[in-house]
């Protein structure tokens, strides 16, 4: 379980959740509450959004817009676009160096670096190019790093204290 604070026009804790299903379960139980819950070491938290439903209004409902400074940082918030608060919202969160909701790096495949797999006329595999292997092994460690900062099944949840 992967967790962001981010202090914006509200204090929040973002956290993320193995997979769909515990995402699913877990905001079952904090919407069924309807009142603020207790947890990470004792911090009072109220459930808001689930990162996976999100609209324009709930991105722009998280960013302090009304702050003198907000121009300079959330410019994307003020450009004429229809997900002008979401890609604002994404760059906080990059910012972090986390991802939201998908990873930015497509995941590396043997065959897209030169791994050549036998059929049952030939007798054995192997890597056509001289690095490949190298450069695949490269790609699939840098890939393996962005999963592990993306954020796929987040709940946000408010910081009550």
């Amino acid at each position: 379980m992967k967790t962001l604070q981010l202090n914006l026009a509200k204090k929040l804790l973002i956290v993320d959740y193995e997979n769909k299903e515990k995402l699913d379960e877990a905001w079952d139980y904090y919407k069924a509450f309807g009142k603020p819950t207790t947890m990470f070491d004792g911090t009072p938290t109220k459930a808001l959004l689930k990162g996976t439903f999100m609209t324009q209004e709930n991105y722009k409902s998280l960013l302090p817009l009304d702050d003198q400074y907000s121009i300079s940082k959330f410019p994307k918030a003020y450009l004429i676009s229809y997900s002008r608060f979401e890609n604002a919202f994404k760059d906080l969160i990059e910012k972090e160096g986390f991802h939201w909701l998908e990873n930015p790096i497509e995941e590396p495949t043997m065959e897209k670096y030169g791994w050549y797999s036998a059929n049952s006329q030939e007798e054995e595999s192997g890597w056509m190019y001289e690095e490949g292997e190298e450069k695949y092994y490269k790609a699939l460690k840098e890939w393996k790093h962005a999963e592990s900062r993306t954020l796929r099944f987040p709940i946000i949840f408010e910081i009550l204290k």
